[in-house]
């Protein structure tokens, strides 16, 4: 099936459709919407890290019992979820901003288990297994906007706070323990750019919904006709409710005036027809367009972690950690419909930073107190490329295919690399007009390098991951 779906994707991309010239010649006015989302979802995930450090020089392995302080650590976890998160868009001739505010709580359960080898035929030997529950309280806003001053030249400016609180109960093999921790993460970004992303899904609503009534009842609609439709769709205020079904949809105000705009004299079952898959904003959200940007930008980051250790004796270790950042950031981002059904998103960011770390640890045991400060200078580039492709299904189904790759390189007191690899998909199911399902799967595999470990194979960790989210929406409107 998987291969199939590939080769329907590649059979699209390349037949194509006339939508993407539908979209140059579309005039788009001030357009906008704000929805509601309810979410509800679970997450299983299967993670693995292998680390290797150089080999010890023991004398007498009988005593130490290993050549190689190398571990393995292995952790398998699942957790719900529960938040909403209330989104506004606005693109005007002048003015474009996203708006995103995101509460939520979540548990999860977490069982670890560390192991080490012991000689070097491979062999290993568990000493340490764990059990953690945790819970999140968690809030993150965002505003991304975009002032245009000149064309299609702009002046951004973005802002960025999440913050969460978390409790974790550990159990294992030799102790109990109670972690409390709070973080909070700030950035705020000035810079300019050019190009816009526009919203083009109901230019896309208005070609399925023209294809629909060709294939079922022979009626084709010229490309004016679609242009007009899309207007009508993309300037009727509250559209995802204005179709009502109560008595008679065909004499609604809204569809009256789209038939007679466009001329056209179509039966109650033929109209049904046309509307039935794409009249109620069960489509995925389109955009086309490329935009480039270059930012300057600065962030601060606080962490506080607390825990008590109860064992045969009690202690405690608190770690507070500063992190203030700033640097520059630019990125490419490119958006394009090659069909009614397909679309296509690049993205390349890249990001240097300079860093300032200051870490306040204090062990607490019995009558002692031992405290200690450190600071940390670091820089950091990154580079993370990224390409989606989006196939429609049908007007309630899609599926998204996602691959990632960042490298990011560490200098200063901190002196590493790292590669990220990361391939995954979504599939979106439409129950309802407000309500769909999406079930994510993803992996993502990383591989660190740096003077110790490189000659015995660095330390590498991969994660599987399988999420499934029930979204709501009660109230979604354009305006």
């Amino acid at each position: 099936m998987f291969i199939a779906l590939l080769a329907m994707m590649c059979l699209n991309l390349i037949a194509g459709d006339n939508l993407p010239s539908l979209i140059k010649r579309f005039e788009r006015g001030k357009w906008g919407y704000h929805e509601l989302n309810v979410d509800l979802d679970g997450q299983y995930s299967l993670s693995n890290q292998n680390s290797n450090f150089p080999a010890l020089e023991t004398t007498d392995s009988e005593i130490y019992g290993y050549k190689n302080d190398s571990s393995i650590y292995e952790r398998e976890s699942y957790g719900y979820g529960f938040g909403f998160r209330y989104d506004r868009e606005l693109e005007s001739e002048g003015t474009c901003y996203d708006l995103m505010l995101n509460p939520s709580f979540s548990w999860s359960r977490n069982e670890q288990e560390y192991s080490q080898y012991i000689n070097d035929s491979g062999d290993t030997e568990v000493y340490n297994n764990s059990y953690n529950r945790d819970y999140y309280l968690r809030v993150r806003q965002s505003l991304a906007s975009q002032h245009y001053v000149r064309d299609d030249y702009y002046v951004a400016m973005n802002t960025y706070i999440d913050g969460y609180l978390n409790d974790d109960k550990k159990n294992d093999d030799y102790s109990n323990s109670k972690t409390e921790t709070k973080d909070l993460e700030a950035s705020i970004s000035v810079g300019f750019g050019h190009g816009r992303l526009h919203d083009v899904t109901n230019v896309v609503r208005a070609k399925w919904m023209a294809d629909r009534l060709t294939d079922l009842h022979n009626i084709k609609l010229t490309d004016e006709q679609i242009l007009q439709l899309a207007q009508y769709l993309d300037s009727k205020t509250a559209y995802v409710n204005a179709l009502d079904f109560y008595n008679n949809a065909y004499e609604t105000t809204f569809w009256r005036d789209v038939m007679d705009g466009l001329g056209l004299q179509l039966s109650y079952d033929q109209f049904l027809d046309m509307t039935r898959e794409a009249r109620s904003g069960t489509l995925m959200r389109r955009y086309q367009g490329l935009r480039y940007e270059l930012d300057g930008f600065y962030e601060y980051g606080y962490y506080h972690y607390e825990r008590t250790y109860n064992s045969s004796y009690e202690s405690k270790k608190k770690l507070i950690s500063e992190s203030p950042c700033y640097g520059l950031s630019g990125s490419v981002n490119y958006w394009d419909n090659t069909s009614t059904r397909s679309q296509i998103n690049v993205t390349f960011p890249v990001k240097y930073s300079i860093s300032h770390v200051k870490n306040t640890d204090e062990d607490i045991d019995y009558d002692e107190h031992d405290k200690t400060e450190e600071t940390t200078d670091f820089t950091v580039l990154s580079i993370t490329p990224g390409a989606s492709y989006l196939y429609q299904i049908t007007d309630r189904l899609a599926c998204e295919l996602q691959a990632n790759i960042g490298y990011y390189l560490f200098d200063k007191d901190v002196d590493y690399s790292y590669l990220d690899y990361e391939l995954g998909t979504e599939v979106t199911n439409y129950l309802s007009d407000s309500m769909l399902l999406v079930f994510a799967a993803r992996y993502t595999r990383t591989d660190y390098f740096d003077d110790d470990a490189i000659e015995d194979g660095g330390r590498q960790s991969d994660r599987l991951s399988f999420g499934l989210n029930l979204e709501w929406r009660p109230y979604a409107s354009m305006f």
